[in-house]
């Protein structure tokens, strides 16, 4: 990594073994990466541009790629990066011309001292831009990277329904709108001629309730949301929105 004055900056450190998989490693480095780059400042200097190199082709398309089509781990690190950096442009960069990757890999402190490419870089970074050697490498599809979140594509028929939750507003408790909807939901599966409890309201009875309570008010209240979440390839709005990797599960909106 280089600043804007072609200052070699190294990040390395030892990794423990937490279960964590290599490429989410690497997410986590450049997201340290970019709060580096975001306390830079240069008063008395215009940045017209900003250029970060890595020797990642995975974590290159992981930012490269719409966010939401991965797991909550990489999701949540690769929307930090492009928050503390939005203009940023990525290059790859061969593992041999980057600083970090030799010690990283193993260096004794005696071949420390002497070894230019640790302490000064590589050497096309003392040459105007103009002159370095842009390495094109082909993008990975989605589908072909880590902790991709793979979508099975459904087809089913639906009809637009306005659903009304106002009347959620007249319970004075979360307890007692259960157990009225429990109740319901007794006298809609007795209409159908299904298996039902008699006597008390039981626990499994105010937990199915409670999924329809769920389910009428995230309808009523993120209806635009479950459009977007519908389609793999639309894009979650506001960032803030995206940052919690919203996916919906058996008709249930999670974060």
């Amino acid at each position: 990594m280089t600043d804007l004055y072609n200052n070699t900056i190294r990040r390395t450190s030892q990794l423990k073994a937490k279960g964590y998989q290599v490429e989410e490693m690497w997410s986590c480095k450049w997201r340290k990466h970019a709060e580096y780059k975001q306390m830079m400042q240069y008063p008395d200097d215009v940045i017209e541009s900003l250029l970060s190199q890595l020797d990642s082709q995975v974590v290159l398309s992981w930012l490269t790629s719409s966010q939401q089509q991965f797991k909550t781990f990489v999701t949540n690190r690769l929307a930090k990066i492009v928050e503390l950096l939005p203009m940023c442009n990525w290059r790859y960069v061969a593992s041999q011309s980057n600083p970090a990757d030799c010690v990283s890999r193993g260096f004794l402190p005696s071949q420390i001292i002497d070894h230019d490419l640790f302490w000064q870089g590589p050497p096309f970074l003392k040459t105007p831009e103009s002159e370095w050697v842009v390495v094109c490498v082909n993008k990975l599809l989605p589908s072909h990277l880590p902790e991709y979140r793979s979508i099975m594509p459904k087809m089913c028929l639906a009809s637009l329904v306005n659903v009304d939750v106002d009347w959620v507003t007249q319970f004075s408790s979360l307890k007692r709108m259960q157990r009225m909807v429990a109740f319901m939901l007794r006298f809609v599966n007795r209409a159908r001629k299904l298996p039902i409890h008699d006597g008390p309201i039981q626990y499994t009875e105010t937990e199915e309730a409670m999924l329809h309570i769920v389910r009428m008010t995230q309808r009523s209240y993120f209806a635009n949301l479950f459009n977007t979440l519908k389609s793999p390839t639309s894009k979650v709005s506001p960032r803030s929105i995206a940052q919690l990797a919203p996916f919906v599960d058996k008709t249930i909106l999670y974060v």
